[in-house]
């Protein structure tokens, strides 16, 4: 005998069923605010990690709208389904390695940019060389190849790149991936256990849907098996919720972060979000208790 699917209602129960309206306008407003602020009031003395930042803000506020937009319950137009919302697994893959950075970054904000912009300027030249040994003797290439190489002479300076990292790109060593990032030993002891947070509750799932691994196949696809219709959508249905939520906790964090940092005067904006999450969610409870209840 077949067990149906449980409704999403019955799943969770009605006092556990956030109110949108409770979060979603301040949440988005947060968002901007950040974005305004770094793009505006960015402080001097990390001048040279204002472009980043700036960025980091964007594209998580990107993020989430494309998220938003495949988890959409309110009037959804009619070719939206459900089942879009495996698409997310990695956008939110995404959203943790640009929270994990960040954290990264908070200990000393200027030498990690620094890293920063070396490892990427190495990651062109390394794309560049690549490139030119394949298509250099080719006409159609030319173009592409001198702007590519006009960057790269164009950023040397601004990105500290020395004669000597330039002839041996080994000299500048690789970003971190976010594993490597909670073993530095450099890094304070309750960051390193904050990043082996993320992955060990995050960022493995994640990682598992995004590569399609056995674990990451079921979670996402094995909704596609159930013979009843009824039974996908409401197993679609659960997965579109935990993916909105999951990103709203995720970006909730990166603003925290931000503000742990530059020190805007969001924290009692940050405050209410977490409040309303934590009463709903209960990852949000063990993330916010972890990391910012007492920072913030």
């Amino acid at each position: 005998m077949v067990t149906k699917v449980k409704k999403i209602e019955d799943m969770i129960p009605e006092n556990k069923r956030l109110n949108a309206k409770l979060i979603i306008e301040k949440f988005e407003n947060l968002l901007e605010t950040y974005i305004n602020k770094f793009d505006r009031e960015f402080p001097v003395k990390y001048e040279n990690a204002r472009e980043i930042f700036l960025l980091f803000a964007y594209i998580a506020k990107n993020t989430y709208k494309a998220v938003r937009c495949l988890c959409i319950d309110v009037h959804p137009p009619h070719w939206l389904k459900p089942e879009y919302a495996v698409s997310t697994a990695p956008m939110l893959r995404m959203l943790l390695e640009e929270l994990a950075t960040v954290v990264y970054f908070s200990d000393d904000v200027n030498v990690k940019c620094e890293r920063y912009l070396k490892a990427g300027w190495r990651e062109k030249k390394e794309n560049y060389d690549k490139y030119f040994t394949e298509f250099g003797g080719m006409a159609e290439w030319n173009d592409w190849l001198d702007v590519m190489k006009k960057y790269l002479d164009d950023t040397k300076k601004s990105h500290k790149i020395s004669m000597e990292e330039e002839k041996d790109l080994t000299k500048i060593p690789t970003w971190r991936t976010i594993g490597k990032m909670s073993n530095d030993i450099a890094l304070s002891s309750d960051l390193r256990e904050y990043l082996k947070y993320l992955v060990a509750w995050f960022y493995k799932q994640y990682s598992q849907s995004a590569h399609l691994t056995e674990p990451g196949i079921v979670h996402l696809g094995a909704m596609f098996l159930y013979a009843d219709p009824e039974d996908r959508q409401e197993v679609a249905k659960k997965l579109r919720s935990d993916s909105i939520m999951d990103c709203i906790l995720i970006c909730l964090s990166i603003l925290s972060e931000f503000e742990i940092i530059f020190q805007y005067e969001q924290k009692e904006r940050l405050k209410y979000l977490w409040s309303i999450l934590v009463k709903y969610y209960p990852k949000a409870n063990e993330l916010y208790q972890i990391r910012y209840s007492a920072i913030l």
